[in-house]
């Protein structure tokens, strides 16, 4: 495992991370709702037409994939909290460096930091190598492997 790249990889995938909670917890909401439906119908035995399933193979499928989201939901939770964690070991610079180059990346994103930051394109680099090179060890304890 290269840690610099793996950590990288952390930073590029945090607002997809941050999106996709919502979208789990709004599918969760769905599959609760599809649950508390099918459990007050009370009729656990009739067959119903989509693949021959009854209400209770049903159940018990809903109820396997709420577990599973459920699951899938407090990992990436995880994953996000340990980024937080590591960007708050930062500088508010640092920080603003690596939101720009991985998380916020836009079109302009050095040609904004040059403007904000006041340094030169060679420092923004440098600024970035040190605060990669902090979040890395913040994250996983080496630099490299």
């Amino acid at each position: 495992m290269d840690a610099l790249k793996e950590a990288v990889r952390e930073l590029k995938l945090y607002n997809y991370r941050k999106a996709s909670l919502k979208n789990i917890t709004k599918h969760l909401a769905e599959l609760e709702d599809r649950t508390t439906r099918l459990k007050s119908s009370g009729d656990f035995k009739e067959v119903v037409s989509f693949g021959g399933m009854n209400s209770g193979d049903q159940l018990i499928n809903l109820l396997s994939e709420i577990e599973d989201l459920k699951h899938n939901y407090n990992w990436v939770n995880h994953l996000i909290n340990r980024v937080d964690r590591g960007l708050e070991l930062l500088s508010p610079e640092e920080r603003l460096v690596l939101e720009k180059f991985y998380i916020r990346r836009t079109r302009r994103y050095l040609d904004e930091l040059i403007e904000e930051l006041f340094y030169e394109r060679t420092s923004i680099y440098r600024m970035k190598d040190e605060a990669l090179r902090k979040f890395t060890i913040a994250l996983y304890g080496i630099e490299r492997l």
